[in-house]
Parts: C-alpha cells; structure tokens; sequence
C-alpha cells in the first residue's frame, strides 16, 4: 500500500506555510519538509529521522488538538516498522489512533492505517492477541463504508483480514488425517485468508508480495491436513511471486523454495509408500514406540529406545530445508546404509543429520520366532524450520 498518510492535510499546511526552507527554523513544518524530501531516497534513516522530529515537534506545537498530529504520528509509527523497529513502532501509532478517534468522519482511512499497521507490529514482536484485536478494530472502523470499495480500502481490508489469518494460525502446524478435518484455528485462519483474496487481488493484482504470503499460508494449511500436492502447488506460485519481487538469491525466495521441495518430496514420498510392500506399521500389541514390517514372508518388530532430531545449524540460520533419508537397521538395533536421497537446500543439513543418526537406537529387530534379523529399507523425512 502506497505510503499516502498525512499527504493532504499535512501539504496543505505547507502550502499555507512557507516555501520549503533550507534552514531549520525549529516548526513542525520544516521537519516534515525534510521527511517528504528523504521519502524519495532509498535510505530508511534518514525517514526515521526526520520523521520523528516532526511527530516530536507536532506534538510541542499542536498537541493532542489536531488532526495533523494523529496523521504525522502515524507516519512515524510506519517509517519504524518498515525499519524493523517494532517496539518503538508502537507508541506512535497508538497515539495516531488515539487522536484520529476524534476526527473518525474526517481521517476514518488513517485510522483504518494506523490500527492495521498497529496489528503489523503487535504480530512482528508475537504479539498475537493484540494483533488479531488492532485488525478487528480495522475491519470496524471501515464497517460504514460499502462496497465496492475503491483500491487503498481493498488494500487495508486485504491485509487486515490477511494479519487475521497469520495471526489466528496455530504456530506450529498441527498434523491431521484428513483434508477437512482442520484444527479450529485452522479453519478459522482458511475463513480470513478467503476474505483477503478478493480484497488484494483488487488492490494490488497478482503479482504482490502480499499475495506471495496469501499463497504461502494456504500451504502451511494444506500441509497441516498433510495434503501435500496442494501444499506444493500452493508454495510454488508463492515462491514464483517472491522471486519476482526479491530475486532468487534472496532468503525469502530461497526458503519459499525449499518449502515447495519439501511439500512436492513429501507427495511422492506419500504415494511411493502406500505401494511399498510390508510397510511399517505399529505394533498394537507393544508399547507406543514400537513397530512392525513386513519383509518377504517375516514379519519384524522393532521398538525405539533413543531417537532423537539433529540440531539445527548455525550456519543456516533463517533456512527453510529438509531432508530424506533411508537407512537399514542392523540386527543390533544401530543404523547403517545411512543414505540422504533427497534434501534441500542440497548438503546445508546432511551432516547434522548424519551426526544424529549415527545416535540412533532401536531394539535388536526379531521376527516372529525371536530370531535376530535385519530391516532394510527404512525412511525417514526431517524438516528444519524456525517457528517465528
């Protein structure tokens, strides 16, 4: 959304002012001159800067009273959340809002701004609760405006219901058997991302970043119902946005990527395993952990007794990957024939993994008579993400 808050009302203070000048003279005014000048450079500092002298000097000059305040506050609040400065991005908007609740007819748009920017921030620092509430108070203030509705309110909307959705979505993805069978975050989350849709692509097309994370969240959701040719589908258009948008050397771009790998493998690790022979099945008659397979003519039990997940690398902090493996467990319950069939990004896991396997324990594997057998074969899928 085009950054447009304060244009009006603040311009036209300007023009009842003075030409801009080139000394400071110590007004709100010239701050904001300065501010207008830096939004056209591609530096975020010098916005932030100039951006809080005028909120500083506004609040000192005009106070509380007038509408120009509430709008360069926000402008301040937006020039620290697209620095990444969340925290000290709430305290301006808040104050935005908090003025521009007097003025509702008049600056009922930039309250709409400044609540959804507030839901932004409160979402970035995990703040979901407060999140969800600032986008309500969006939706509501615009409740009194009806469709259709002109592109800088689809856009507001879009994205609010779009911070719904991210917000409202469990953080972890919760594995369900079937398609429909949603957690009720899930399905509550599918709801607002089915209002955003129509609201952005009006605003903004098909090609915009936010529709890139529009698509992306529609996979963490079909991937929690471990619909994985959906899932795939759904991170392959959001990567194709984003690379668009950043490049395929960014790390957006790359871990939408390896989120796609990973939901396609995951597809045809699926349907090769449901024409496997012998697949591995729980052992009802033991305890949780443990399993049988079938192999030729024997059926082979096995039970866990030490598998844990390999640690993340440092080196690949940020990264989106997985890794398949397969492995034979020996007739003394320890792995061999380690072997990473497939993996992404290609080789930044392997060694972590290979590290963890080799900790690997199972019991000494027997067939029906006791008997101390082999269980080739044996696969195992590991993602590493970061959750925030």
């Amino acid at each position: 959304m085009k950054n447009i808050l304060a244009v009006f009302s603040v311009c036209a203070l300007l023009l009842a002012g003075a030409f801009a000048q080139n000394e400071d003279d110590g007004s709100t005014i010239w701050a904001y001159q300065r501010y207008q000048e830096a939004m056209g450079g591609s530096e975020i500092e010098p916005v932030i800067t100039y951006a809080k002298m005028a909120y500083e000097r506004a609040l000192e000059e005009w106070g509380d009273e007038k509408k120009e305040t509430g709008l360069i506050a926000s402008n301040y609040g937006d020039a620290l959340l697209r620095g990444g400065e969340f925290k000290k991005a709430i305290k301006p908007l808040q104050k935005c809002e908090e003025i521009l609740l007097n003025f509702q007819d008049e600056a009922r748009i930039d309250l709409a701004i400044c609540q959804m920017r507030l839901g932004q921030v409160h979402f970035r620092r995990d703040q979901r609760a407060k999140s969800k509430k600032a986008f309500f108070k969006t939706v509501e203030t615009l409740s009194v405006i009806s469709a259709p509705y002109d592109a800088e309110i689809s856009s507001i909307l879009g994205e609010s219901y779009l911070g719904l959705a991210q917000a409202t979505l469990p953080r972890k993805v919760r594995l369900v058997e079937q398609d429909d069978d949603f957690s009720r975050l899930t399905k509550k989350s599918k709801q607002y991302l089915d209002l955003a849709w129509p609201l952005l692509v009006a605003a903004y097309g098909e090609d915009h970043h936010t529709l890139a994370t529009w698509h992306f969240l529609y996979g963490l959701i079909h991937e929690s119902a471990r619909d994985w040719e959906q899932a795939a589908e759904a991170y392959n258009l959001s990567f194709e946005i984003r690379e668009k948008i950043f490049g395929k050397d960014a790390l957006i771009t790359q871990s939408t990527y390896g989120r796609y790998r990973y939901a396609d493998t995951s597809a045809r690790y699926a349907a090769r395993s449901l024409t496997l022979e012998g697949p591995e099945k729980p052992n009802k008659d033991a305890k949780e952990n443990c399993f049988e397979k079938t192999i030729g003519e024997e059926i082979i039990s096995s039970c866990v007794v030490h598998r844990e997940p390999p640690d993340y690398p440092s080196g690949a902090w940020g990264s989106f990957g997985y890794t398949l493996v397969t492995f034979t467990i020996s007739e003394q319950g320890r792995l061999k024939d380690v072997e990473i069939i497939a993996a992404w990004p290609e080789g930044v896991f392997d060694n972590v993994v290979r590290r963890a396997l080799a900790k690997w324990r199972y019991t000494p594997p027997v067939n029906e008579a006791g008997e101390p057998r082999e269980i080739p074969g044996m696969e195992t899928m590991m993602s590493f993400r970061i959750e925030n």
